[in-house]
């Protein structure tokens, strides 16, 4: 994945290029060791913040100071950031970046539904990541025992009885039951109502470099 962070230096004025995910967390960079990745990535998660609204999660934030510039491009799981001279041009860097992320995803691995591991699970909001489904631990664990080897269960898929469905990736949690927890927000994008009742089917991934960013 590294050598796609190195790709976009071919941009005149990059000086270093990050990928982490929306907590902040570093996967990987290209910086010097004069530059601080830690505050980099605070940066953009500041960013991304401070800019949603009433017109939802930007796609692209473009920062111009006194002796550079700083692009963070919003991706699926997080953040893809690069800094700059002030000579950086915005329109060569974003084709870079396309270029990057068109790359990124066509290295993400396919997903299988797990064979028998469907689950009917109820509704219920709590105060986590908009991509995050929360699950009991025990039903985590039955779904490790059906994966094959090699593979892993990091997402489960939500179908409603409208017919929407979304991918959400798993946490745990010991107690929970038969009930699923997502963010207020994506119940609402779902049209769902808590206490309804869902399936929920866990979604089977090949362990990868890019997965381990994706999954």
């Amino acid at each position: 994945m590294k050598e796609l962070l190195v790709s976009l230096h071919s941009v005149s004025g990059v000086e270093g290029t990050m990928l982490c995910d929306y907590d902040g967390n570093v996967v990987c960079h290209t910086f010097s060791d004069s530059v601080d990745e830690d505050a980099v990535s605070r940066i953009a998660y500041a960013f991304s913040l401070g800019i949603q609204g009433k017109w939802g999660k930007p796609q692209a934030i473009y920062g111009t100071f006194a002796d550079g510039r700083i692009a963070v491009r919003i991706i699926e799981k997080g953040f893809l950031i690069v800094i700059g001279k002030i000579t950086m041009k915005q329109l060569l860097l974003k084709a870079a970046l396309d270029r990057a992320i068109s790359r990124m995803e066509a290295e993400k691995p396919e997903t299988k539904s797990v064979s028998g591991g469907e689950r009917s699970l109820q509704v219920a909001a709590a105060k986590i990541r908009l991509d995050q489904a929360v699950i009991d631990s025990a039903i985590f664990d039955e779904w490790k025992k059906l994966s094959r080897k090699g593979s892993i269960v990091k997402q489960v898929e939500i179908k409603t009885h409208q017919g929407k469905a979304s991918v959400f990736k798993i946490k745990t949690k010991k107690g929970l039951g038969d009930a699923i927890e997502l963010n207020s927000t994506a119940i609402k994008e779902l049209e769902l109502a808590e206490g309804e009742t869902i399936k929920v089917t866990p979604l089977l991934e090949i362990a990868s470099e890019v997965e381990e960013f994706f999954g």
